[in-house]
């Protein structure tokens, strides 16, 4: 798990606790792209041994950064997630379990 985020997709790790089957990552920001606004995103992974077999979950926290205007400060505020970043996470660790 920690090859597949750290190395795969290059995001770095803040927390991790494998006796409880966590993992927590640093926000990596994407810079703007085609009129798109700058976002950055933190991946949050549990995993949990079912009756069935291994069950691994990915939540993304997804955040747009929103310049300042006029007496105002900047800010990041958090977006819904379309889940296309919780199947990358997920599909890489796929990826990376089959080989």
């Amino acid at each position: 798990m920690v090859k597949t985020i750290a190395k795969d997709l290059k995001f770095g790790i803040r927390a991790a606790d494998p006796k409880e089957g966590y993992l927590a990552t640093w926000a990596k920001t994407q810079p703007e792209k085609g009129g798109k606004p700058k976002r950055r995103t933190r991946i949050n992974i549990n995993v949990k041994k079912t009756a069935k077999g291994t069950l691994v979950t990915a939540s993304c926290v997804i955040e747009e950064y929103i310049p300042p205007k006029k007496g105002k400060k900047a800010l990041w505020m958090i977006m819904p997630s379309d889940n296309s970043c919780e199947a990358t996470v997920l599909n890489a660790v796929g990826r990376r379990l089959e080989n």
